[in-house]
């Protein structure tokens, strides 16, 4: 996964739900680490794809460190086990504290 408006590139690790049915994060001693969570739609199939990851940890900058930054029309490239890597292109952004991510949205 890359992202150039905000210099994020990282490998995609498969990511679950832990036993309170949480997703889990990349660790935080990995905060440049992404993930793909693996109960949504593989990226470019049809569907929302969800991928993971720290915009800090472990007191560094982590992958998603500079997010805010993004617009609408900023490029997001995704390589997927085959080789083949996608283009896909913001079309908007929110933010909101991890407190109040809403679920249902996503």
């Amino acid at each position: 996964m890359r992202i150039p408006k905000i210099a994020a590139e990282s490998t995609l690790v498969e990511s679950g739900l832990d036993s309170n049915k949480a997703i889990v994060v990349p660790p935080v001693d990995q905060p440049m680490q992404a993930a793909w969570y693996k109960y949504s739609q593989v990226p470019g199939d049809p569907g929302p794809s969800i991928l993971l990851g720290h915009v800090d940890g472990n007191k560094k900058p982590g992958i998603f460190y500079k997010l805010h930054e993004m617009k609408a029309g900023d490029e997001i490239f995704v390589k997927r086990e085959d080789g083949k890597e996608l283009r896909f292109v913001a079309t908007r952004t929110q933010q909101v504290p991890k407190e109040q991510l809403p679920e249902e949205a996503i």
